[in-house]
């Protein structure tokens, strides 16, 4: 293959969409692999593949429109097509100034195999277009564990969640999906060992309320990914709930920039300014007792709004955090059972 020999100092990297869910998970897999890889050169922008995948999943957009979006000179498209036991992968290459794909690469893989083709990948990348990015390594690659892991990722994505954490222990990604699982599901308090800072950060907070080291989390994931609106989101809640204002709404905004008005940030986001006094919204959607205590609190059943209560704490609800500063359970702060309840949660 010719080499291509032009400036490129930006790009965005974007999982191809599926309604499939073994084809998507593979397709934003390899987004990952292939941004962690170079975003290790400092000769490159590289926009987050979730950012990107979050704001193309709205609609149909070119690679180019994605570019100019994110002020970025080039566009890899990932596209995985699972056909029974074989990935069938494309990755193109699309010079967003010029409209045109600079070079592809085409692969067919079985599953086990995915790993290796995934670092060839970023190989190709390197010898082609990108200087200066470190070669992949496969220290401690387990190809079994991975293969586990990603048929893991599938059952969540298809809502088979209590499948997904069965087959996932003892894995990293045990982490990444009980932090989303209904309460149901949770046997055991999830170990944050091998789990990124934002799903680390969000266990802390939901399993163990260890706000400190939560905190220390959150920081870190900002650092780490200071173009993620999840985590600007998710950090503005957690100092809205410990009631550092001033510093929640910097977050809320930072995430408001980053977010578009579709993407499900939105949400938490709201609930954040409400949190903040700032407005928004402040309805759960979740199938939660905690949400069942905002509803009691609303029709002034205070003795069921504080039982719901009791049970969201018992129960792991990520929501409990807030409940010192829910603007819904203003009139329980006058109940000394409330106020017990937020001293068990080190909320006072």
């Amino acid at each position: 293959m010719k080499r291509t020999v032009i400036p490129l100092d930006s790009l965005a990297v974007v999982p191809a969409a599926s309604a499939e869910a073994a084809s998507a998970v593979w397709s934003e897999e390899l987004a990952q692999v292939i941004a962690k890889h170079l975003a290790l050169s400092r000769e490159l922008r590289v926009v987050p593949p979730a950012l990107v995948g979050a704001w193309a999943a709205s609609g149909e957009y070119t690679p180019e429109e994605i570019a100019r979006h994110f002020n970025a000179r080039c566009v890899i498209r990932c596209a995985v097509n699972v056909v029974r036991d074989h990935l069938d992968v494309n990755v193109e290459i699309i010079d967003a100034l010029a409209e045109s794909v600079m070079c592809d690469s085409t692969y067919l893989v079985s599953a086990g195999e995915a790993r290796y083709m995934q670092n060839e990948i970023v190989r190709w990348l390197a010898r082609s277009c990108f200087a200066g990015i470190p070669s992949p390594a496969f220290n401690g690659f387990d190809p079994e564990s991975y293969t586990r892991t990603m048929k893991a990722k599938i059952l969540r994505r298809e809502g088979r969640i209590a499948e997904a954490m069965a087959l996932a222990l003892g894995l990293p990604v045990l982490a990444e999906i009980a932090v989303d699982a209904p309460s149901v599901f949770l046997d055991a308090v999830p170990s944050i060992e091998g789990a990124d800072d934002l799903t680390a950060a969000r266990i802390l907070c939901r399993f163990h309320r260890d706000w400190a080291t939560a905190n220390e989390a959150f920081a870190r994931a900002i650092l780490r990914g200071n173009a993620d609106p999840s985590a600007h989101a998710h950090y503005g809640l957690f100092l809205a709930a410990m009631r550092r204002f001033d510093d929640a709404e910097r977050e809320l905004r930072a995430a408001n920039e980053l977010c578009d008005a579709v993407m499900a940030q939105r949400a938490l986001i709201e609930r954040g300014f409400a949190y903040c006094g700032r407005g928004g919204r402040a309805a759960i959607a979740d199938d939660d007792r905690y949400a069942d205590a905002i509803g009691h609190a609303i029709r002034d059943e205070f003795d069921a709004a504080l039982g719901a209560l009791d049970d969201a704490a018992r129960t792991y609800s990520p929501y409990v955090m807030f409940a010192a500063v829910d603007p819904a359970f203003v009139p329980l702060r006058a109940h000394e059972r409330f106020t017990e309840l937020l001293r068990e949660l080190r909320l006072l």
